[in-house]
């Protein structure tokens, strides 16, 4: 019998992801007031959703570019090392950057992507996430995970399925 993972629970609903963007989006322009215009990158593919909102709440410029990694492969564990797949098109140098991230664990994709701009010539990168895990002060968190829950939906997948979902779930997983 194999197992099968399936959308459980609804951990945040579509209105409450909404209203957490929103109050990010408060934190993002306080934090960035001093910057004319912000360069916004997402990381794909779990944060695109994400992006999206945020850059249509923060009522400022913005430049918007993505940049791909991955840490997971396959799996729902990370396996402690970052590659960057796809890397930014626009000229970071002497920019500040908010990097839009889906959720921060570990905090290794952080570090990595931070490292990757400054070593580009960046001015400055802030980190806006959606989920964290443990207690971040580098991070402008949305949502406060406190245990291992695979959480699916709004841009987050297990093996590419689940992102279309408009709130995030829990992952639970079933008999097939």
């Amino acid at each position: 019998m194999t197992k099968q993972l399936v959308p459980g629970k609804v951990l945040v609903s579509a209105a409450e992801l909404h209203e957490i963007t929103r109050r990010l989006s408060i934190k993002v322009l306080h934090r960035c007031a001093d910057v004319d215009t912000l360069l916004v990158v997402g990381v794909l593919k779990g944060a695109f959703m994400f992006t999206a909102d945020l850059v249509r709440v923060l009522a400022r410029p913005v430049e918007v570019d993505f940049i791909t990694c991955s840490s997971y492969g396959a799996g729902v564990v990370s396996s402690g090392h970052v590659d960057i797949l796809q890397d930014t098109c626009i000229d970071v140098a002497g920019r500040a950057i908010l990097l839009v991230e889906d959720i921060v664990d570990s905090g290794r994709t952080v570090t990595k992507l931070r490292e990757h701009f400054f070593n580009r010539g960046a001015g400055r990168v802030e980190v806006c996430a959606m989920l964290t895990r443990g207690v971040r002060t580098d991070v402008l968190g949305g949502i406060a995970l406190h245990d291992n829950t695979l959480v699916i939906g709004y841009g987050l997948d297990y093996q590419e399925r689940y992102r279309e979902l408009p709130a995030l779930h829990a992952g639970v997983w079933v008999d097939e």
